[in-house]
């Protein structure tokens, strides 16, 4: 990762802000697959992620059953993963960002977002037209111009 990919990190991380690790994902209760995949999600450390495990979803199948809110706990180790090397592996971010989270986002989270998929588009690390293509829905999605649909105008949550 270079000095300006570090420094996007860091400050995407900051204005993240905290974000609390669920008590369990999913519901483990249901099955034997969903017990297993709460059991690996509450066994990761979302500062170290297994970039194989994030690349491909038949080693990573267990992301699937974080949910919004263990999505909200792991995007910041997901960024840091996918910008280990970006040319490569932009792909790890881009595949973690569905509309409906995205839409589900506060403001706050929304602008963090936003400005980062800025700095992937001006690096230009999406290498191929889908890339490119789910860069732009992803930075379409998270501008804070104006708020979400069905949300109250509150200049204060601009913040």
């Amino acid at each position: 990762m270079d000095i300006t990919d570090e420094y996007a990190v860091d400050e995407f991380i900051a204005a993240w802000g905290a974000a609390t690790r669920p008590t369990e994902y999913g519901d483990p209760a249901h099955c034997d697959e969903c017990a297993e995949a709460n059991r690996i999600l509450m066994a990761l450390d979302r500062d170290e992620l297994d970039r194989t495990e994030l690349i491909e979803s038949s080693n990573g199948w267990f992301y699937a059953w974080m949910g919004f809110e263990g999505w909200l706990y792991f995007l910041p180790g997901i960024v840091k993963t996918a910008m280990m090397d970006p040319s490569k592996d932009l792909r790890i971010l881009l595949d973690q960002l569905c509309p409906e989270y995205l839409s589900s986002l506060t403001l706050v989270r929304a602008k963090a977002l936003h400005k980062f998929l800025h700095h992937c588009r001006a690096c230009a690390y999406a290498s191929d037209d889908s890339e490119r293509a789910s860069l732009q829905l992803a930075i379409d999605l998270t501008k804070t111009d104006l708020p979400p649909a069905g949300c109250a105008a509150d200049p204060a949550r601009l913040t």
